[in-house]
């Protein structure tokens, strides 16, 4: 069987040492490259059957060049790979006419249906003629930060810890020391480089969360507050209430739909964080 040509963009900045799942290399011949020139200058000079957009936390201007690639070479089919779990993120992957959108880690089977989907493409991009897309770009989601810097990268030990220890008390002081920083500078640099406070992140964090988990009508507004860090279930029905504009009774049991993301990480003044 004839191996695919994949060219994998890595953008990621989390690790020294990107690596793709096996399966890939298994069927396909890797090109790699760091930068968007470096790529739109091989799908101009060869083949490609496939481009991977490999991010772990992707900023906006991330998104930008990627949606413009898409537009340039939109008979390309294009995956994007993340390490952040977000339904913003994959309805933009979906409006930028990406072929799939992955959270790492992959699974072997998510990959061998990719490879065979792209296989079906890589034949059919063969029999028919090249197409133009209209140059309309998908919103950017509200989680890509405005800039990749070395800021970005030194604090995403503070977004990983955020994501395991965000149903228990976080400490700012903790946190900082995770990312090598004093409290105050870590502040700071966290609002320069995400446009958010860090307090306001952990809140956003948990009340998508408790959104999730209120679809399970067996549960109870108490269980919930207490599962994603609340102590306090009137103070989290306060913030849940204005952030979603219901009280989290409302919506128990409800199943989320797309737009929940949206109202989430929309620019809402700033709420205080719960003590405990």
């Amino acid at each position: 069987m004839d191996q695919l040509n994949l060219q994998w963009l890595d953008l990621t900045v989390s690790t020294h040492e990107a690596r793709l799942p096996r399966f890939f290399y298994k069927h396909g011949n890797v090109l790699h490259c760091r930068d968007y020139s470096t790529l739109r200058s091989r799908l101009v000079s060869f083949t490609v059957d496939t481009v991977i957009l490999d991010f772990d936390y992707p900023t906006k201007p991330d998104l930008d060049s990627a949606s413009k690639l898409k537009q340039e070479f939109p008979n390309t089919p294009m995956l994007m790979l993340t390490v952040q779990h977000s339904e913003a993120l994959a309805v933009w992957a979906f409006r930028s006419k990406m072929l799939d959108y992955f959270v790492k880690p992959l699974a072997a089977g998510e990959v061998e249906e990719c490879i065979n989907r792209l296989r079906e493409i890589s034949l059919l991009r063969k029999e028919q003629p090249s197409r133009k897309t209209a140059k309309r770009q998908g919103d950017l989601p509200a989680e890509a930060s405005g800039h990749r810097t070395e800021d970005h990268h030194a604090l995403i030990p503070s977004i990983n810890f955020v994501e395991k220890h965000f149903h228990s008390k976080v400490r700012n002081e903790e946190v900082a020391t995770q990312c090598g920083m004093n409290p105050f500078y870590f502040s700071k640099r966290f609002k320069e480089t995400f446009e958010i406070g860090f307090h306001e992140y952990l809140t956003r964090f948990r009340l998508r969360e408790a959104r999730r988990l209120l679809v399970n009508p067996n549960t109870s507004v108490t269980q919930v507050c207490y599962a994603v860090g609340f102590n306090d279930a009137s103070y989290f029905t306060r913030v849940f209430k204005k952030y979603f504009g219901g009280i989290p009774s409302n919506y128990l049991g409800r199943p989320m739909t797309r737009e929940f993301t949206s109202e989430i990480t929309a620019n809402y003044d700033p709420v205080p964080i719960a003590s405990g």
